[in-house]
């Protein structure tokens, strides 16, 4: 319908979302990548690895804190968990994804506010992990949504990080 509507270009269309919200783009990296160039979870993880079958690569750039108390970065529950439902660990789920695509090491950097490793394959696909230092359950950068959610941290911007992620991956 959108597309009906509006003039879009298939070669760059993406998903972001933030907990549930990055849960729905991992799962539409597993059952529908060929609609999208790349996605971007945020304070997001996978519930299983054996259901992800994706027919075609994408890129994605992920980020998750390590002390987020919802989605944990080592898996499992988090204490504040709305539901009691396993969750990946952080890096198993990058792990996931670096070699069902086939992708190497292409650098790794830190800072005061994260650790980042980057990924690419031969086909140009890339994947990046922002591991949060500090943060929560929260969007790098952005605004503290509630009184008792977490504090963003505000040397990040995941929002300009994702936006420039998404201009240089189109898909081929």
């Amino acid at each position: 319908e959108i597309k009906e509507k509006y003039n879009v270009d298939d070669k760059r269309i993406y998903a972001t979302g933030l907990s549930n919200g990055g849960m729905m783009c991992y799962l539409l990296a597993c059952e529908l990548p060929e609609y999208f160039a790349a996605i971007a979870p945020v304070a997001a993880s996978m519930f299983d690895a054996i259901s992800c079958n994706p027919k075609s690569e994408l890129s994605l750039i992920i980020f998750n804190s390590v002390d987020d108390q919802h989605i944990p970065y080592n898996g499992g529950v988090g204490e504040k968990s709305l539901v009691e439902v396993e969750k990946l660990p952080v890096e198993k789920v990058v792990d996931l994804w670096v070699n069902r695509f086939n992708c190497f090491l292409m650098n790794k950097s830190e800072s005061s506010a994260y650790h980042k490793t980057s990924y690419k394959n031969n086909n140009g696909i890339e994947i990046v992990l922002y591991k949060m230092l500090s943060g929560g359950h929260s969007w790098p950068g952005g605004e503290k949504i509630r009184r008792f959610a977490d504090t963003p941290v505000k040397t990040v911007s995941a929002t300009d990080l994702i936006w420039e992620f998404f201009k240089n991956n189109p898909k081929d």
